[in-house]
């Protein structure tokens, strides 16, 4: 009888610990939820809210020519969701996304663009020039939260 309690005991215990570390490995593996998709023939990847994201985005980040952060606020905060517009050089929209997140990549063919973000109504642009095998990168910040 004192044997089987000791054996009932210690598999109690060794179940309530696979349970636990099961529990554990599957609250600390949280979905991704970066959007990924294709407009207008130019692929792209964005998202970026929260570590697993952001970490999802920066390993696919070579499959993409242009890399956007959105930031706010005197520490720079990641921040989202902005409209985004790209336009070729003659003004044309190349690539158009509403609600983009604070890290975004767009696959884009070598040339010149002008990329426009608009947060709260308040619009950043910039003009950018990707090359052959030469991702670029750019950060458009907003001063003061626009939201």
């Amino acid at each position: 009888m004192k044997t089987s309690r000791i054996l009932l005991a210690t598999s109690t215990l060794a179940f309530l610990a696979a349970m636990s570390s099961g529990a554990a490995a599957l609250t600390s593996a949280a979905p991704v939820h970066n959007q990924r998709g294709d407009i207008d023939g130019h692929a792209y990847l964005s998202g970026g809210y929260g570590e697993d994201e952001e970490h999802a985005i920066e390993q696919a980040g070579k499959d993409y020519s242009l890399h956007l952060t959105f930031s706010v606020g005197p520490h720079n905060d990641y921040t989202g969701p902005v409209k985004l517009q790209i336009e070729d050089k003659a003004g044309k929209s190349v690539f158009a996304l509403d609600g983009a997140g604070p890290l975004t990549d767009v696959a884009l063919p070598p040339g010149a663009y002008r990329v426009k973000a608009d947060y709260g109504e308040v619009e950043q642009a910039a003009r950018v020039e990707i090359k052959a095998g030469s991702p670029r990168v750019l950060h458009l910040h907003w001063n003061h939260d626009a939201t």
